[in-house]
């Protein structure tokens, strides 16, 4: 079943965290992902939030539990991760799409 990796990361600098973010893409896919995605909410600029998306939750964890992931957010200044591997009951799809 896929599933996404929903990690939620507080930031120094966000400029160095996009840098970092957009490097890290061939570790994301060496590890499996087939997609990704970062957000932030409007009001908290040094709030970060990835959506990676994996074919199996073994992947998304060992991606998660990664040391070489952990020393590359530390560089970029991350000063904390939350990670959460969610499901997907329904892929994000257009209002009213079948």
């Amino acid at each position: 079943m896929a599933v996404m990796l929903h990690a939620q990361y507080e930031v120094a600098d966000a400029g160095r965290f996009l840098e970092a973010f957009d490097g890290y893409d061939d570790a994301r896919r060496r590890a499996g992902a087939v997609s990704r995605g970062l957000l932030s909410p409007a009001d908290e600029p040094s709030v970060m939030v990835a959506l990676i998306g994996f074919g199996t939750r073994e992947e998304a964890e060992a991606f998660a539990s990664d040391p070489d992931r952990a020393a590359t957010l530390k560089a970029a200044g991350v000063t904390r991760t939350t990670d959460r591997i969610l499901e997907v009951v329904r892929p994000v799809s257009p209002v009213g799409a079948a």
